[in-house]
């Protein structure tokens, strides 16, 4: 086998120094073509866990907007919402040592049993 990473990043709304925002790892996900001009043929993504990237938009928007509070300050009620810079996303990639051709060019299926324990090991 190969080697193998796993990489957690968070982002926030608004774009950090390398330009890397929730819109822009979203749009990499569901590979909008304006984000995904680094994959020679982008497919679209399998989810092993959780929703859809769509729902996870709509979830984490919802989790953002229910954070906001209303205080009174000098007898005046104001509004705070959570900052554009604040990171409210987490990501995780785990990457695999083996390609997709190798999976499914194996066929004793011994390649993709391994590959099948490797993502339920990773997503519980």
């Amino acid at each position: 086998m190969g080697p193998q990473f796993a990489h957690m990043e968070t982002y926030s709304v608004k774009p950090n120094k390398a330009g890397n925002s929730i819109k822009q790892v979203l749009g990499e996900a569901v590979r909008d073509p304006i984000f995904s001009i680094h994959i020679d043929d982008p497919q679209p993504p399998r989810i092993v866990h959780g929703v859809d990237i769509a729902q996870l938009k709509i979830l984490h928007d919802e989790m953002v907007n229910n954070a906001a509070t209303s205080v009174k300050r000098k007898g005046k009620v104001v509004h705070r919402a959570i900052r554009k810079d604040r990171n409210t996303l987490m990501t995780v990639v785990s990457s695999y040592p083996v390609s997709v051709a190798d999976l499914n060019n194996d066929e004793t299926g011994e390649a993709r049993r391994l590959y099948d324990g490797w993502i339920e090991r990773n997503v519980s």
